[in-house]
């Protein structure tokens, strides 16, 4: 899992930085390399774009984190605010791997598991992984809506 984590923060972080470096050495071969695909690398003009794109990434991780929190609290599990943020970004590691549709299940395990090394039963377990689910499914729905009707652009 250790070498599987560092590969992707390789991909994330340095690869792009690489490219970036190439671009400002040898501008002309990156342009052959891009032509077409330009939107696709913009963080080779903008390499601040990189780190703004790591943070609001961190940002959107640490709400989904803290709103499993709340609704744990909610429910009167009683676990600490801080096992959520070292346990569930493992949950999120494994809903990404593509052995089902949009995690389900496999974020139902995970909170089973987890939620079950500190005693709490399958029944809240489950209850507060598709609590958080709805939550973003209806999250997802509104920024659908949004993007449908065209109101991203103005």
């Amino acid at each position: 899992l250790s070498l599987v984590l560092k590969g992707i923060s390789f991909c994330i972080v340095v690869l792009p930085l690489m490219i970036a470096l190439l671009y400002k050495i040898k501008p002309g071969y990156l342009h052959r390399l891009i032509s077409g695909h330009e939107k696709l690398f913009i963080f080779i003009r903008r390499p601040g774009s990189i780190l703004l794109g790591f943070f609001f990434s961190i940002l959107l991780q640490a709400l989904g984190m803290d709103a499993v929190a709340v609704l744990g609290h909610g429910m009167g599990l009683g676990i600490e605010t801080s096992y959520y943020f070292s346990v569930f970004p493992l949950v999120a590691l494994a809903i990404i791997i593509p052995i089902s549709f949009n995690g389900i299940g496999v974020r139902e395990g995970g909170f089973i598991y987890f939620l079950g090394l500190r005693g709490i039963p399958q029944e809240k377990a489950l209850t507060l992984s598709l609590s958080f689910f709805g939550i973003q499914v209806i999250s997802s729905l509104i920024g659908g809506i949004v993007y449908g009707l065209g109101l991203h652009k103005r």
